[in-house]
């Protein structure tokens, strides 16, 4: 909820962080940018579906994102974690977007069957690639701030607990330092953090392939586990396209099955 104060926050947070002057005068002189048809934008060799979470709780996506995964051959596919019981059918990969999971906790939690079915499909070694409240569902719980408990998918080891002030507000980039996944060292990219929520401890044993580094200060770890990719940061596609198209790929030959 957009009270006044959390408005003045975030007013003082861009009169900090923004070059305005150089934002209006971009605007006075701006660039055509390029046309990009219907035609290349769902291209024919599309046809690796990923299932893109999309209700009342995810619904923040760059898109840009989505863009880049269909030029890199993705088709996508909307299904909602409150409604639905079950993943869609055929599909190689699963995208979880940010959004609001703290406020509709109890409906993502009621819905046991389709926390199943995306802890199924990430045990069986399905590409995901999830961001922030994504990233939230796929904990064991979302704990309010009244110390309720709701369960989430328990894909990673943690538990997602809600702040009474921002943790999180910003650009970073994001740095992978290791192989992990579906990810290539060395490779980077940018994006933001915009979250009142904080995770508990994770284990050692976890792999942290990418580090997120704040413009500000501080960092925070990326995670994975199988072909499984979550962070609280947002990132931009369009930083390195790499990205998508190795998450498309990774998707692909879970679509494929296994080599006989």
């Amino acid at each position: 909820m957009l009270t006044p104060e959390l408005l003045s926050a975030l007013a003082d947070w861009v009169e900090q962080s923004v070059d305005l002057d150089a934002v209006l005068a971009l605007a006075q002189s701006p660039k055509p940018q390029p046309m990009v048809s219907c035609a290349e934008r769902s291209l024919a060799k599309s046809s690796t579906r990923i299932a893109a979470a999309r209700d009342l709780a995810f619904q923040f996506y760059y898109e840009d994102n989505l863009d880049q995964l269909r030029k890199a051959g993705a088709a996508l596919v909307e299904y909602s974690p409150i409604r639905d019981t079950r993943l869609p059918d055929d599909i190689g990969g699963l995208y979880l977007g940010g959004g609001y999971p703290e406020l509709h906790a109890a409906a993502l939690a009621a819905n046991e069957s389709m926390r199943d079915s995306v802890r199924a499909f990430a045990q069986s070694g399905g590409a995901i690639y999830a961001e922030c409240g994504g990233f939230m569902y796929l904990t064991e719980a979302i704990v309010d701030q009244e110390s309720r408990h709701y369960e989430m998918c328990s894909i990673f080891p943690t538990r997602a607990r809600m702040q009474q002030r921002l943790a999180a507000l910003g650009y970073a980039e994001l740095e992978v330092i290791s192989q992990g996944s579906w990810l290539s060292r060395g490779q980077s990219m940018r994006g933001h953090e915009f979250r009142y929520s904080i995770i508990d401890e994770m284990p050692d044993t976890l792999e942290r392939p990418y580090r997120v580094h704040r413009a500000h200060g501080g960092s925070s770890d990326g995670f994975s586990i199988r072909n499984v990719v979550a962070s609280y940061f947002h990132v931009h596609f369009g930083s390195c396209p790499d990205f998508a198209t190795a998450f498309v790929s990774a998707a692909s030959v879970k679509a494929r099955g296994p080599a006989m």
